[in-house]
Order: structure tokens, then C-alpha cells, then sequence
């Protein structure tokens, strides 16, 4: 099960992390990370957010249509919302009050994803960013839940925060996949080169150029070429 510690293939290392999950219950998950706190308060949770999942295609296009990924959380609801595990169909018994939680359930329910739990990784007060893991347990229905998790906890907890670990860093590819000319553009600015001189150097029209660096900071969800190229070097995805 631990084979996956040794993978430094980004690709692979996620399958083999990702059968370690499967052999503990583990049915699907979503992580998702926010690298930076003063990021989160100007451009709100959502928009600052990466994440990479294997839930349904179908969840995760109603999860990325409106910035429905911050559940209607605040900054500050993270520092207290995630202290404990959130065991998903316990949190939505509590508010089926509200019709956008029960229709949020019920869609959840159809996509297998009622049963599961949500566990931090890290907190902004630990390392400054912020990460959860989202668990689907499918197979163990809410009588059976409790069991499976509190045998396979641990291993889980392990597992996770490795992921969270090398997402982050030397697999951080696999949550930003940036295209070759993307990388090396983003490097060259961070080597101080304007966009012209980028396109000179490389006999490559201005508007290439600008294409290639408008759809790095996309993927980046940066707003300016500064603030790509700073995550892309947070990231480890250049190397200036």
C-alpha cells in the first residue's frame, strides 16, 4: 500500500495514492488547497482556490458553476470549521432546513457522495496556506461509516497529508497544468524580460506571447503577470 511514497512521477504517484485511499474505503476525493491567506481576503475563498478530485464530472461542474466551492464559508469559518472531521451526512441531516442544502444533498446522494468526511490538512495559522481533503466512503453506507473510519483513520490522515505535501510542491503539476511555452514565458518575466522581448527572442508575434502568458495566469488564477509568475516559483513549476 505504501508503494506510492517512492513514485516521483506526478501522474503516477496520484493513481498509486489514490488505490492506497481505495484499499482504506475510500471511494473519491477532492482536495483542494489555498496557498495563501492574504490572497483569500482580497479575491474571496473560491477564486483563490485549487483543487484536484476524482468525484463525478457531474459534481464537479456543479461545484465550479458559480463558485459554489465555498459552501457559502467565510475566511473565518475555516479557522473553525475543520477542527474536527465534518462528517458529510450528519451535516446535512443538521441543515435540510434550508432548501439549497437539500438540494445540495439530494444531488450529493444521486453522485454517491452522501457519505463521507472532510478533514483539514493544514490551517493558515500552521503554514500559510490552507488544504482539506473531501473523502466519499460509497460502499459503507451511514450505519458503516463510523467503523471503517475509525479503523482507517490514521492511515488515511497519512496518505492525505502527503498528498497535501508534494501537491504542493515537487507534484504540483497535477493540481497546475501549465504548457511548456507557458512555463518558460513565466520565466523569462521572471528573469526580468518584457513581453516584447520574450517574442523577439523567441521570433514569435506579441499577441503569441501575450496568449501564452494570459492563459498561465488563468490556470494560476492570478489576476496580473507578477502574481503568476510568484505562484508558479511558490509551486515549483519554474525555476528561474
Amino acid at each position: 500500500m505504501l508503494e506510492y511514497l517512492n513514485e516521483t512521477d506526478p501522474a503516477r504517484f496520484w493513481s498509486s495514492s489514490q488505490s492506497a485511499l481505495a484499499n482504506l474505503g475510500v471511494s473519491s476525493v477532492c482536495y483542494a488547497t489555498i496557498l495563501s491567506r492574504t490572497e483569500a481576503e482580497l479575491k474571496g475563498l473560491a477564486p483563490s482556490l485549487h483543487h484536484r478530485t476524482t468525484h463525478p464530472l457531474e459534481w464537479l461542474a456543479e461545484m465550479e458553476r458559480d463558485n459554489n466551492f465555498d459552501y457559502g464559508l467565510t475566511l473565518e469559518d475555516l479557522d473553525l470549521f475543520l477542527t474536527a472531521p465534518v462528517i458529510w451526512h450528519e451535516a446535512h441531516k443538521q441543515g435540510l432546513n434550508s432548501p439549497d442544502a437539500k438540494r445540495l444533498y439530494e444531488f450529493d446522494s444521486d453522485l454517491g457522495l452522501a457519505v463521507g468526511a472532510t478533514i483539514q490538512l493544514s490551517g493558515f495559522d500552521g503554514g500559510g496556506h490552507f488544504s482539506a481533503m473531501g473523502l466519499a466512503f460509497q460502499d459503507a453506507g451511514e450505519q458503516n461509516f463510523h467503523n471503517v473510519w475509525a479503523t482507517n483513520e490514521t492511515a488515511i490522515r497519512h496518505i492525505c497529508n502527503t498528498l497535501d505535501a508534494r501537491l504542493r510542491s515537487t507534484q504540483s503539476s497535477l493540481l497546475i497544468k501549465l504548457s511548456r511555452r507557458e512555463k518558460e514565458a513565466l520565466t523569462c518575466l521572471a528573469a526580468g524580460y518584457r513581453p516584447e522581448q520574450i517574442a523577439e527572442r523567441w521570433h514569435r508575434s506579441n499577441k503569441t506571447i501575450d496568449k501564452y502568458i494570459q492563459s498561465a495566469k488563468i490556470k494560476l488564477k492570478a489576476p496580473t503577470r507578477d502574481h503568476a509568475v510568484a505562484k508558479a516559483i511558490m509551486l515549483q513549476l519554474i525555476s528561474p
